[in-house]
Parts: C-alpha cells; structure tokens; sequence
C-alpha cells in the first residue's frame, strides 16, 4: 500500500513537471511523454500477478488529463490502461521465467 502511495505521488509530480516545465525545453524539438515512459516501464517489470501497472495507469491518465489541455477527458486513462493491457498480454504470451536449478 505504501509503494502505491508513494508511485502516485512520483507520478503526480512527474505529469506536473512535464506540463508545466519541461514544455519550454523540447530535445531536438521533440517532447517526449515521460509519464508514459514510466507506466510503461512499471508494467514491463512488476511481477506476473500483480496490478500495479495498471492502477498507476489509471492514476498517472488521470492526473494527464486533469493537467492538459485535452477537451475529452478520460482520454489518457484509456490510452495509458490500454497500454498496460497491451503489454502484459504480450509479455504473456511470448515470454517465459527462465528456471535455475
């Protein structure tokens, strides 16, 4: 529960950071999404059966589309959770735990 806790307030902060400041500091005139960098990144390394990935997608959509200027809001929550789903069911599908013994 903790973890949780402190991954959303990370996750606030980061959206905050990235709509606020990091807009006047494009890389090669590109702004990259860091937030979903990050969902990405938890979803691709939490463990098989937890939810994790997508909780913090649903949290990290929500604060996107509170902070942006997007006139539908919801739409970062579907697109961060669609993604998550997206990912866990290919590291399902086409991914093993390699045993030692």
């Amino acid at each position: 529960m903790v973890i949780i806790f402190v991954l959303s307030v990370l996750f606030y902060f980061l959206v905050l950071l990235q709509t606020t400041l990091l807009v006047y500091f494009p890389f090669w005139g590109i702004l990259p999404n860091f937030a979903f960098i990050f969902v990405l990144l938890v979803s691709i390394f939490e463990k098989k059966k937890s939810s994790l990935g997508l909780f913090l997608a649903i949290i990290t959509g929500f604060f996107l589309d509170i902070f942006s200027d997007s006139y539908f809001i919801g739409f970062y929550v579907i697109l961060l959770a669609a993604m998550v789903i997206f990912v866990e069911l290919i590291l399902k599908k086409y991914t093993r735990v390699a045993f030692f013994k």
